[in-house]
């Protein structure tokens, strides 16, 4: 029987080389196909949702692995959710349709962009410190023209741009605090290094640089140049992933297999690298 396991994981992206596999590198996929290999006795290649940088962080990352037997499957969720290093844990481990694809299969992903006002030792490594307070009120009427489908090449690393950069954008917006704030950005894709400018771009309005109006223009240029400076890693969070319902069920079997690109590494990695 054709299997598939779709695993949840949260992980301290400080002590990674980011999710994609990298020879003699630690690597969260490494990691994590290493524990799988072990349990299952033969040579795993597991899939994520999102590949995320050097020193990024998941609260809600998902990877999946096909091509099982039942009995592999049931090992996995039996035993999986207990096996790891101390900086990732895997919160969930399940069976589903063989149809479902960590990546092809996403319907919208959700990043978290965390700043801190205060100068806290051990918050440097999952904030971004600012020394100063920002604007709030200018960040918040800028986070407005983010939303909405647009080409957000402007906020991609020029060498990453693809023929087709257009996202759709459903959520950009701050939850402020007294001593620090959340940015939450919600999209159907996002380009490399995506939401590290738009929190860099808006925090260059928060301190007078730019004004919220400035944003549409930015977007409107198609350039990197056109935009700001990209925000250090430590603050970024991979938060959630949102999926087909039938996709859940294990008895949902596909037609045809559309992922011929899934035979490696580097044939299948995520576009989505913010």
């Amino acid at each position: 029987m054709n299997c598939t396991v779709r695993i949840d994981l949260a992980y301290d992206g400080g002590g990674f080389h980011g999710w994609q596999f990298q020879p003699g590198l630690r690597t969260v996929q490494g990691v994590l196909e290493a524990e799988v290999t072990q349990l299952v006795g033969r040579k795993i290649v597991l899939f994520g949702a999102g590949r995320t940088d050097a020193g990024v962080h998941a609260l809600g990352q998902v990877a999946h692995v096909g091509g099982l037997n039942s009995i592999e499957a049931l090992r996995l969720e039996r035993i999986l959710p207990g096996r790891g290093p101390d900086d990732l844990r895997i919160t969930s481990v399940r069976e589903v349709s063989p149809e479902f694809h960590a990546r092809f299969s996403a319907c919208w992903r959700r990043y978290e962009y965390r700043i801190s006002f205060i100068d806290d030792l051990f918050l440097r490594g999952t904030r971004w410190r600012l020394v100063e307070q920002p604007d709030r009120t200018a960040i918040d009427a800028a986070c407005v023209h983010l939303i909405g489908r647009h080409d957000y090449r402007s906020f991609c690393k020029t060498s990453s741009c693809k023929a087709d950069n257009h996202c759709h954008v459903t959520e950009a917006g701050f939850v402020w605090h007294e001593d620090g704030a959340v940015f939450h950005v919600q999209a159907d894709r996002f380009l490399h290094h995506m939401v590290r400018i738009m929190v860099g771009t808006l925090l260059e309005v928060g301190r007078g640089h730019r004004v919220p109006d400035d944003i549409p223009a930015i977007i409107a240029a198609c350039e990197r140049s056109a935009a700001g400076t990209m925000a250090p890693p430590q603050g970024l969070y991979l938060a959630e992933v949102g999926y087909p319902d039938e996709l859940m069920d294990p008895g949902r079997r596909p037609d045809t297999n559309d992922h011929d690109d899934d035979a490696g590494h580097a044939g299948a990695q995520p576009e989505e690298t913010p």
